[in-house]
């Protein structure tokens, strides 16, 4: 008794079916490395930007005085939650690409390019008994080194909002060089960048 068995359609034909059967496969996979980067990748950025000198600054060094700001441990603290809270992750689904490919992604977004999230918070300014307001996440991340006060200087000394500086005639202030920022390179794009090696070990860990 003899068989013969016919193959009616192409290798291409057979590769494509073989892709559509895997993608609930790779589906599954990116959706589970999707989870891993949302859960870890808050904990790397809070723990990059509280790891900056710029941060030690603020809550226990000079800049939290010449700034100004009498609670900046909480302050930083809630502006943080809200970097981390914004963490997206955009998942386009694996679709097949011709016969031969099966393209899927997702991207991330870290923190608004314009900082608009934060910066209208009462926790990106302060304002005293005397009405005066003072925008201090904005020049940290802005204003580079130009001067943003004509008039007085920082003198350190016991008083002020902080209990550790005055501001006194005649003189000029502007953001100390090691702290200044631009919108392109500030302390929370420093802070990214420098968590660049943890965030590709987190890539590396998840698609190995």
């Amino acid at each position: 008794m003899k068989f013969e068995i016919e193959i009616k359609e192409n290798e291409r034909q057979i590769s494509k079916k073989i892709l559509k059967a895997l993608i609930p496969e790779v589906d599954k996979f990116m959706k589970k490395a999707v989870s891993e980067v949302k859960k870890d990748l808050p904990i790397i950025l809070r723990n990059a930007i509280m790891s900056s000198e710029t941060y030690y600054a603020l809550v226990g060094g000079k800049l939290r005085f010449e700034l100004g700001i009498p609670d900046s441990i909480s302050k930083l603290d809630a502006l943080i939650s809200i970097w981390t809270n914004d963490v997206n992750v955009t998942y386009v689904k694996p679709t097949l690409i011709g016969s031969d490919k099966i393209f899927a992604f997702f991207s991330v977004g870290l923190v608004q390019s314009d900082y608009s999230d934060v910066l209208g918070t009462n926790y990106a300014q302060v304002y005293d008994k005397k009405g005066y307001y003072l925008p201090w996440l904005q020049w940290l991340l802005f204003e580079g080194t130009k001067p943003l006060i004509s008039t007085h200087k920082v003198v350190f000394t016991r008083g002020g909002r902080t209990g550790g500086a005055i501001m006194r005639k005649p003189g000029s202030w502007s953001i100390p060089i090691a702290y200044a920022g631009t919108a392109t390179d500030n302390w929370i794009t420093r802070a990214i960048d420098d968590s660049s090696p943890q965030i590709e070990d987190l890539l590396k860990r998840i698609f190995k």
